[in-house]
């Protein structure tokens, strides 16, 4: 019996000072705060022709703020929240296609009329935001979890249709295409749809650096068909080809001359690679895209409108 209870005493001595230690480490530990404003990009995917679909992020904030400096000492967590507002998701459509649908007996006058591009907006996913909390341990703990994150999302207004079905089925092509499936024969065309990147602003034929060997440590120059089609840049293996080697998007690029001492003597090269990083680093990477082109006038005309590609792209 004493020796139940000494152990029992001994358990709740070992208890308090794990309590005592922990609420020691709780108000010793850093805090800080963190507020983030910002607004989230837009995500341009081209379709067939001039159509576009378009997936805005709309507005996102981040900050930490959560409770008194008491209650801040006592929590085992810290508290992140991600708010997000008019996140939207749209098609750029041809009014030709005529993917609003109308009652028969509606008049024509009321119906939204052409745009000066002769474009319209038809809508997949209305504005709508969302809500998240993060919580993340401050200390590990066996009986806690790491983190916890939680949701929380209002209504969501889809519109659907069999036309927007139709674009949503082209979309989940065009993805299925730049996830790299490139070397398997495409049939999409066989029904007289138009290939992606159709139609051309530019095209022509061209050298394009390709790496190869173990660790990619030898260049070699092979022959291509250069497509630029909205804000996507295709390397296709001729002009006659059904699907592309290469598909690079102009957003969030740069495009320079590359200096002939580079890459072997070539007079007439340009690279397009991530905006902001450097040169001579580029030109080492194996994801920067090096062009040659036959001569300086197609390099100056190429140069030119890939920069313009850019700026539309971003």
């Amino acid at each position: 019996m004493e020796t139940a209870t000494a152990l029992q005493i001994k358990l709740e001595q070992v208890t308090r000072r794990a309590q005592e230690q922990l609420q020691m480490v709780l108000e010793e530990q850093s805090r800080f705060g963190l507020e983030i404003d910002l607004d989230a990009p837009k995500v341009r995917i081209p379709l067939i022709g001039s159509e576009q679909f378009v997936l805005d992020l709309g507005h996102f904030t981040l900050h930490t703020r959560d409770g008194t400096r008491d209650e801040e000492r006592q929590s085992l967590y810290s508290r992140f929240y991600i708010a997000g507002r008019d996140m939207a998701a749209f098609l750029v459509c041809d009014v030709a296609e005529g993917i609003y649908s109308a009652p028969e007996n509606l008049s024509h006058s009321v119906l939204p009329g052409p745009t000066a591009d002769a474009n319209q907006f038809c809508s997949l996913l209305d504005r709508c935001g969302m809500s998240v909390i993060i919580d993340q341990i401050k200390v590990p703990h066996p009986s806690y979890p790491s983190t916890r994150v939680s949701f929380q999302v209002p209504n969501l207004d889809i519109h659907f249709s069999p036309k927007r079905y139709c674009k949503i089925v082209e979309l989940l092509g065009v993805v299925y295409q730049l996830k790299g499936n490139n070397n398997e024969e495409s049939s999409s065309y066989e029904n007289g749809n138009l290939a992606p990147w159709h139609p051309a602003d530019l095209a022509g034929d061209a050298r394009t650096l390709v790496w190869r060997g173990l660790g990619y440590s030898l260049a070699e120059w092979h022959t291509c068909h250069v497509v630029l089609s909205g804000m996507y840049l295709y390397i296709l293996e001729s002009e006659l080809s059904q699907n592309y080697q290469r598909c690079c998007s102009m957003a969030s690029r740069q495009v320079f001359d590359v200096p002939s001492a580079n890459v072997g003597g070539s007079l007439y090269s340009i690279a397009v690679c991530s905006r902001g990083a450097d040169i001579q680093k580029a030109l080492e990477s194996t994801s920067t895209l090096i062009v040659e082109f036959h001569d300086e006038i197609e390099k100056a005309n190429w140069m030119k409108v890939l920069v313009q590609a850019t700026y539309r792209a971003s």
